[in-house]
């Protein structure tokens, strides 16, 4: 009878709570060029947010929050958030922490901070519940593009840039409806 009402209390503890959608997935930083070829010597560079210094409820917060999924940036807007200190060469991923004995869930967000993108797809681990705001800088040649995201949080997710002489951060959301 002890194990019944158990089991009764178990499930009724359960019923209505919200879980987690996925837990963890990818986010990738997709390049294509107008001639269907992979953009050679195409190169990032990770700059990730200073969490700790970014102002609560600033603009640049807000911008970082708003662009969750991908915002292209001038490059002024770049150095106005250096300036600010806001951009921390190789700031920790404050929001990424392995939680638990999970030693090997920090090796997965061991991504250099700068390097080529083999193939046209640049991809990142992500958690769920991460957010680390990181503006993703491209270059190939004389052509460089600024993407403010947050490639470490979120389930699934893309950005997509068609490259040229002026890089274009491509919407699908429009794809989506």
């Amino acid at each position: 009878m002890k194990a019944l009402l158990l089991l009764l209390a178990l499930a009724l503890a359960g019923h209505g709570a919200a879980g987690q959608a996925c837990g963890e997935g990818s986010f990738h930083c997709l390049v294509y060029s107008l001639n269907g070829k992979t953009v050679p010597d195409l190169r990032y560079e990770l700059l990730a947010f200073d969490t700790q210094a970014l102002p609560d409820n600033g603009p640049w917060y807000q911008l970082c929050q708003s662009a969750f999924w991908g915002k292209m940036l001038r490059k002024n807007e770049l150095d106005q958030a250096r300036a600010a200190g806001l951009l921390k060469p190789k700031a920790p991923l404050v929001g990424l922490q392995a939680t638990g004995s999970d030693a090997t869930a920090a090796n997965r967000f061991r991504l250099p901070y700068a390097g080529p993108v083999v193939g046209g797809d640049l991809r990142f681990h992500t958690l769920e519940g991460g957010w680390q705001p990181c503006i993703i800088k491209l270059t190939a040649g004389a052509a460089s593009c600024y993407i403010l995201c947050n490639p470490f949080g979120g389930c699934d997710g893309k950005v997509s840039i068609l490259w040229s002489e002026v890089p274009v951060l491509v919407d699908w959301s429009s794809y989506y409806k």
